[in-house]
């Protein structure tokens, strides 16, 4: 079988997930539903923002090859 590879989220998407969750009282849950996220990722995103180091979240990812975003296109 082969191994699905980690979704890459941009820093915009998680900036709208944590401004969505903070400013419209939507639930994590119902955020993750309209986001296609799921509601644990969005979850961590906020704890690092309430931490301030939301920013540093993503700087170990490798881009993705051509491969990677033909085989596994972004939703």
């Amino acid at each position: 079988m082969e191994k699905i590879p980690n979704a890459v989220y941009t820093k915009e998407l998680r900036e709208e997930a944590v401004n969505l969750v903070k400013d419209s009282g939507l639930s994590l849950p119902e955020v993750g539903r309209r986001l296609s996220i799921p509601p644990s990722t969005i979850r961590y995103w906020v704890a690092k923002n309430k931490k301030g180091t939301l920013s540093e979240v993503g700087k170990q990812q490798k881009p993705r090859s051509e491969v990677e975003m033909d085989l596994f296109p972004e939703k």
